[in-house]
């Protein structure tokens, strides 16, 4: 008996020091805030979780409805906060989750007003790191998320806890970036909008409004209650950390012995080590060469021309994807570095291709030590080829064309797609009018699959029962932890 006794008080203290642990900090970074004081003439809020690679950003953002002179309402980010490690990284780490989606709540709470809480949407969308997680690793993942933010004290329901597929984070880019420029305030001609060139680490996309029929591809986006036909495409792989992969893959199916490779797109005196699917590592040596690393790219990025080529034209391989003509573009994140390092974008920040391509081939020519011994050298020769080379060759833009800005700001907001989710979903919350004023669907997928305002077939969420049984499973768990190990140890549950 006294044994049993002994048992239950281990057991009792055990979780109250676990208590203990999830009420500690986890380290990190503020940005710039307005504090919920500063915002009281706000008439809504709503919290996004932006679940990337590296970390999650956690945004609150401010709704103001549209005005006499604006048909579109005010939507500003308040406060934004940092946390690490990526979301995707922690979906076996039950405590460590909880501790970490504790804090970013805790966080939200305190810049959203009190009495704003249970009217304020909370959102979770992870990109790249989740995208690579497996269907039942992504489910446990957001089967946990779903709980914690269950009892946030914020608005919340189990659909809005999703992963944004490459698609609609170009969707939602096209929105933020019009968004800012005006082009949403009054009624505007199509041709009025700016489409979106965005590269990432792993993938790319375009969206834009054609000026031509679309036969795959598109979405149709409805703000304060006017339609647009918009293509977007992503393709993964193609960003700039995939490309020296692909690089390196291509390099070494032409070696059959060793493990060195030489790489034409690095800059002569610099090596790294890449290991490839396969498992093998290799040793990656810079050569120098802008010839043999455009032609290349080339390769990779050929369209595909006669009968592989369904609809017609195609962009990469067999996508499809309607001229680019007559259209202006802003080209951002990933697109902007290596033109900015190598002085190829003109006044009014427009993207100069043909003066790019010609100061990448001087620039590779280059060697390690020349370009300043400067982690991201090879970086820019690589990306100083492959940018003018994926824009004329595969997008078809002409080497002269000045459609084209490569900055990630208009004026001194980012252009991020977190902004455009804000926008329609928070404007479908408080605007009270019609659901269908702002919405965005995809009608070339099937039927009940609406990609904007999260509206997905409910076979693809998590039910309720899953979450209760995953309580039950997370309170037996809980028992069998200690304060040293849920303060520094991750867990991996067997």
């Amino acid at each position: 008996m006294a044994a049993d006794t002994a048992s239950v008080f281990v057991l009792s203290l055990r979780t109250l020091l676990l208590l203990a642990c999830l009420l500690s900090q986890h380290t990190t970074s503020s940005g710039p805030t307005k504090s919920p004081t500063d915002a009281k003439d706000y008439v809504g809020y709503g919290v996004l979780l932006d679940g990337g690679s590296s970390g999650t950003k956690m945004k609150v953002y401010g709704w103001k409805p549209p005005t006499a002179t604006k048909r579109v309402p005010t939507v500003e980010l308040l406060r934004t906060r940092r946390f690490s490690p990526g979301v995707h990284t922690l979906y076996s780490h039950w405590v460590n989750m909880t501790r970490y989606i504790g804090n970013i709540v805790e966080a939200a709470r305190l810049a959203v007003p009190k009495e704003k809480h249970s009217d304020t949407p909370i959102y979770m969308m992870a990109t790249a790191g989740v995208r690579t997680l497996s269907l039942r690793e992504t489910s446990i993942l957001f089967d946990h998320i779903r709980l914690e933010l269950a009892n946030s004290g914020f608005s919340y329901h189990p659909q809005k806890v999703d992963v944004l597929s490459g698609e609609e984070e170009a969707v939602y880019s096209w929105i933020a970036a019009n968004y800012l420029l005006g082009f949403f305030d009054t009624e505007k001609a199509d041709d009025k909008s700016i489409g979106i060139l965005e590269m990432g680490g792993v993938s790319m996309q375009i969206a834009f409004i054609p000026h031509e029929p679309m036969y795959a591809e598109e979405f149709q986006v409805t703000v304060a209650g006017k339609k647009y036909q918009l293509y977007a495409q992503s393709y993964m792989k193609y960003g700039s950390d995939a490309l020296n992969e692909r690089v390196a893959n291509m390099l070494a199916s032409a070696v059959h012995n060793g493990t060195d490779l030489n790489n034409p797109c690095m800059l002569k005196g610099d090596h790294k080590n890449v290991t490839l699917e396969s498992g093998i590592t290799y040793g990656m040596i810079g050569t120098s060469s802008p010839s043999q690393c455009q032609a290349m790219f080339e390769q990779i990025l050929q369209p595909n021309q006669g009968f592989d080529c369904q609809p017609k034209p195609c962009a990469i391989g067999s996508v499809h994807q309607p001229s680019v003509a007559n259209s202006s573009f802003y080209a951002i994140h990933g697109f902007t570095h290596a033109p900015k390092t190598l002085k190829a974008i003109g006044r009014n920040n427009t993207l100069q291709l043909d003066r790019l391509e010609q100061a990448a081939y001087r620039y590779c020519y280059q060697s390690f030590s020349e370009a300043g011994n400067a982690s991201y050298a090879s970086g820019d020769c690589l990306l100083g080829l492959y940018i003018p080379t994926l824009f004329t060759k595969s997008y078809g833009f002409n080497k002269n064309t000045t459609d084209i800005k490569a900055t990630s700001n208009i004026g001194n907001q980012s252009i991020d797609w977190a902004l455009g989710v804000m926008l329609m979903e928070l404007s479908s919350r408080f605007t009270y009018s019609s659901s269908q004023e702002y919405s965005v669907t995809c009608p070339t997928n099937e039927a009940g699959d609406v990609t904007l305002g999260y509206l997905r077939d409910s076979s693809s969420m998590s039910t309720y029962p899953s979450l209760t049984v995953f309580f039950l499973c997370y309170i037996l768990f809980q028992l069998a932890c200690t304060m040293c190990q849920c303060a520094n140890q991750p867990y991996d549950v067997l």
